[in-house]
């Protein structure tokens, strides 16, 4: 676990890394047990940033997880929009993102010069007014891009695990939009315990995290 964010009255990294999240346009909210000042919301026009540091920044070069808890309302629920993203080297939106109410974990990579993405989309389309649990994972060990609605695994996509990733090592992660100056696709709903680990998780951690009373 590098990074951890329950969102318990700040946006502060509770790791042990510090990392803490900048917000821009969000406020504090009721999370899933109902509990006031635990969650945020993100609009439009917000998004929390993560700092660009020397270990969350780079856990995309190998392995690594990126798990959340997420509510959307009825409004929002069918647009585009980037959950949990990060710049890759031609400005490709890499991470967990939301498109016609379905997540999708995307991965890009490159391949003698060119750009090339999988995306792994989850079986089932999310409920408005309700709190899903969403893990994306990319497992460089195994050229696998994984991903997880409530606990279930969704469909698996594959990629050469000699290619090197796409990155852009002067970017941030990214809650609700990809970077401050950048309104394409932007997230608005509630947003908590969000994750971030240097591997690949387990099916049984995946469970565990949608089980755990948070």
């Amino acid at each position: 676990l590098v990074g951890y964010y329950p969102f318990s009255g700040n946006a502060n990294d509770i790791s042990g890394n510090y990392n803490h999240g900048e917000v821009y346009g969000v406020s504090l909210t009721k999370d899933k047990k109902g509990l006031s000042d635990k969650a945020y919301f993100i609009n439009k026009n917000g998004m929390i940033s993560i700092p660009n540091d020397k270990i969350l920044s780079k856990i995309s070069k190998n392995s690594y997880s990126i798990s959340v808890w997420i509510n959307i309302d009825k409004r929002n629920i069918a647009r585009q929009m980037d959950l949990v993203t990060i710049y890759g080297k031609k400005f490709m939106h890499i991470g967990l993102r939301i498109n016609h109410m379905k997540l999708w974990m995307s991965y890009w990579y490159n391949k003698s010069g060119q750009i090339f993405n999988v995306d792994a989309g989850s079986d089932k389309k999310i409920n408005s007014n309700q709190y899903h649990h969403i893990v994306g994972i990319v497992n460089r060990e195994k050229g696998e891009v994984n991903i997880y609605l409530d606990g279930k695994k969704g469909n698996t996509r594959y990629f050469n695990k000699n290619l090197k990733p796409d990155l852009n090592p002067s970017s941030q992660w990214g809650l609700g939009r990809v970077d401050l100056n950048n309104f394409n696709f932007p997230y608005e709903g509630i947003i908590d315990n969000v994750r971030f680990y240097n591997r690949a998780i387990k099916d049984k951690e995946v469970k565990e995290l949608f089980n755990a009373n948070e």
